[in-house]
């Protein structure tokens, strides 16, 4: 089981030709571990091929409760401008906020 910076090492030194990555985490992987790369922004029709922009916390199917409740407080939250704040703070000042979402 190869892990995300390895792979992003072979990109990096040519064992292989690409990764898709999404904008937060290339940042970060970028900053945390100095990785010689480039990031070639996809289109939006071509992202929307391929992967949809936004996280997921799985939750059983059994739980529609706590899926409720976890919809609800990301809805207040997004509302309330604190997803924004987290994004901001951890993704070196960009809001990545679901807006379309919630």
């Amino acid at each position: 089981d190869v892990g995300l910076v390895e792979i992003l090492q072979h990109v990096a030194d040519g064992q292989y030709d690409f990764q898709i990555i999404d904008e937060p985490m290339f940042n970060n992987y970028m900053k945390e571990y100095n990785l010689n790369l480039k990031a070639v922004k996809l289109t939006e029709e071509e992202s929307n091929k391929i992967t949809t922009p936004y996280s997921y916390a799985l939750v059983g199917k059994t739980h529609k409760d706590l899926v409720k409740k976890i919809n609800t407080q990301l809805a207040e939250m997004v509302k309330d401008g604190t997803v924004k704040k987290i994004s901001e703070k951890f993704f070196n000042g960009v809001d990545y906020t679901p807006y379309d979402k919630y």
